[in-house]
This record gives C-alpha cells, sequence and structure tokens, in this order.
C-alpha cells in the first residue's frame, strides 16, 4: 500500500478525481455491479464532506492500488 502524505487541497482533490471514476463507471452501459459503485460513490461523498469539514486526518482510496493518505494540517 502506498502513503501519502497530502494537504487538504490535494486529499479534496483526490477524493474528486476517484469519485468522478466511480460515477463515470456508474454511468457506463457495461456496468453490471452498479450496488458496489453507489455504495462506493456514497462513502466517497461522506469522506468528502469529512475531509473539507476537518474530520478526517487518513483514508485508503482503493484504485489499481491502495493509497493511504494522510491529511497535513493546515
Amino acid at each position: 500500500m502506498e502513503r501519502l502524505f497530502v494537504t487538504r487541497n490535494r486529499a479534496i482533490e483526490k477524493i474528486m478525481i476517484r469519485r468522478r471514476i466511480v460515477s463515470d463507471a456508474l454511468d457506463s452501459r457495461h456496468a453490471t455491479d452498479t450496488d458496489a459503485l453507489r455504495a462506493q460513490l456514497e462513502e466517497l461523498e461522506r469522506l468528502l464532506l469529512d475531509v473539507r469539514a476537518g474530520r478526517a486526518t487518513e483514508f485508503v482510496l482503493h484504485d489499481d492500488v491502495a493509497v493511504q493518505c494522510f491529511v497535513m494540517p493546515d
């Protein structure tokens, strides 16, 4: 697992990129496991709110390789 120390803005950017990827996959005509994608999208939305509010100091994004992000204080 890769570990990154990021600013809050960079963390928000990484979450939004992942959210866009999941949203595009959900909109795809070839999506088969839509329930899992919807659940992942919901989780990303909650995580985005928590990072923006400063409640989340670390999180893991799962893509090809899992990335553990540590949010540095402002």
